[in-house]
């Protein structure tokens, strides 16, 4: 196992790759924690994770903002300075 005593998250957990990924990376031995817009879905796939004799555990996300593209162009002054430099 690849992954045994490892963690990871997956968003986009509920459905289609992101599930894909979440019951191959517990399979590995990840312990593996959902996130999916849709928590219903998270939680389906976590219960899946544990039907399989996996660690598995599901969060919904609640943004204002989910789902939108956070890239905003500089030129329009909308994207706030740095507060400091790395």
């Amino acid at each position: 196992m690849r992954f045994a005593g490892k963690g990871a998250f997956v968003t986009g957990a509920g459905h289609g790759i992101g599930r894909a990924t979440t019951v191959r990376l517990a399979d590995e031995g990840a312990a593996v924690l959902c996130f999916d817009l849709k928590p219903e879905g998270a939680e389906e796939t976590a219960l899946l994770i544990e039907g399989r004799g996996g660690r598995g555990a599901a969060a919904g996300v609640t943004s204002a903002t989910a789902g939108r593209s956070s890239r905003r162009s500089p030129s329009r002054g909308s994207a706030p300075a740095p507060s400091r430099t790395w």
